[in-house]
């Protein structure tokens, strides 16, 4: 490593002291305005989905208008299951996404065949039954025909009942219960059913206002979106400028001598 004068070094590192010290305080002010973003976006949800038990609307459980279940994983060491496969066949990290538009793993048809595989449509929801972090109790929506594993649960609803983007938005909103819920199983893991989902209630208002409230959250949480990934952008930006100044201070790069009083 680069060995200046021992007050060359002294004055290097005072120097890295205080500019870093500004980066790492900007770091962490951006850091708490994505945790202020998160939590607006959060009550922005909650405050728009009905509560199903305030009385204000009609609510009803959710197996009784969709059809609810999970998949499988097929034998790995199976090739019949998995080399040549063409059905798409999704983990439970999907719902880590907005929206679930591509697949990179797919399964065969003796998969689907001799395995618990059902095809999952377009437009179903899925739901995280286990996982640790934040993972379970997460939803998003599919956009493609596809099929899934067993800690995922697929909710496809019935068109004429329920909006698709209403109940993502819905779930979305009780992410807090139905995390209480998987906790209440007994289990150190934590888990969800399928059957605690069918029977778990959520507000039913019309269809002309599920889509107005699927609309008003798209809109809102949008511009959220955009305010946390700027915010992410700029963190990034400052995390690189942390480096390079380090570097180019300690190699001599640049001169920070009498940069510090």
């Amino acid at each position: 490593i680069p060995v200046p004068p021992l007050q060359e070094q002294r004055q290097i590192s005072d120097f890295l002291d205080s500019e870093i010290g500004r980066i790492d305080t900007l770091i962490e002010q951006q850091q708490r305005l994505i945790d202020t973003l998160r939590e607006r976006r959060t009550s922005v949800i909650r405050t728009a989905v009905p509560d199903p038990r305030s009385g204000s609307v009609a609510a009803d459980k959710l197996g009784r208008h969709t059809r609810i279940g999970n998949g499988s994983t097929p034998r790995r060491e199976s090739r019949a299951f998995w080399e040549g496969g063409h059905i798409p066949w999704l983990n439970s990290s999907v719902v880590n996404q907005d929206r679930v538009d591509a697949a990179t793993q797919f399964v065969t048809d003796d998969a689907a065949a001799q395995c618990h595989l059902p095809l999952v449509p377009a437009g179903s929801l899925l739901v995280a039954l286990t996982g640790q972090g934040k993972t379970r109790g997460m939803a998003t929506i599919l956009d493609f025909e596809a099929t899934i594993n067993q800690h995922m649960a697929y909710v496809s609803p019935d068109a004429d009942f329920w909006d698709s983007e209403y109940l993502l938005w819905s779930l979305t909103a009780a992410y807090a219960e139905l995390r209480a819920i998987s906790d209440e199983n007994g289990s150190t893991k934590g888990a969800l059913t399928c059957d605690e989902l069918k029977r778990f209630r959520v507000a039913h208002p019309s269809l002309a206002e599920q889509r107005r409230i699927a609309a008003h959250l798209e809109a809102q949480t949008s511009m959220i979106d955009t305010l946390i990934a700027e915010t992410e952008r700029f963190i990034e930006l400052a995390r690189e400028r942390r480096s390079a100044l380090i570097t180019a201070a300690v190699t001599g790069q640049i001169d920070v001598r009498g940069e510090v009083a």
